[in-house]
């Protein structure tokens, strides 16, 4: 039986660096009331500049998506996923913004 991976492949940068994961940008007014409903960490405990690693549950709880959140100003986080699936992730917590000020985006090219 073949066994194939899901995970990417890294990408080499033009400065020869690899990029690893994807990003997930998380932002506006009501951002981190919004991410603190749906990730299993304390988002609200970190301060601008602080990370932590966290994760996304199914209602069974289950880990769907497991990624170091960011706070990188009062109105705005960054999931990295370091197995990717930043596209995914998005369009899954965007069904849950309903009136929420806040916008779910996959920056072009972004990756740690």
């Amino acid at each position: 039986m073949d066994v194939q991976t899901t995970s990417p492949m890294p990408a080499e940068a033009a400065d020869g660096a690899v990029a690893v994961g994807a990003v997930l940008s998380i932002s506006g007014a009501d951002a981190l009331a919004f991410i603190q409903s749906q990730v299993m960490s304390d988002a609200a405990a970190l301060a601008d500049g602080d990370w932590q690693w966290s994760g996304w549950l199914n209602p069974k709880g289950r880990l769907v998506a497991f990624f170091a959140l960011a706070r990188i100003s009062p109105t705005a986080l960054l999931a990295w996923l370091p197995a990717g699936g930043a596209d995914a992730l998005r369009e899954r917590l965007q069904r849950f913004v309903f009136r929420s000020k806040v916008v779910l985006a996959v920056p072009d090219g972004a990756a740690a």
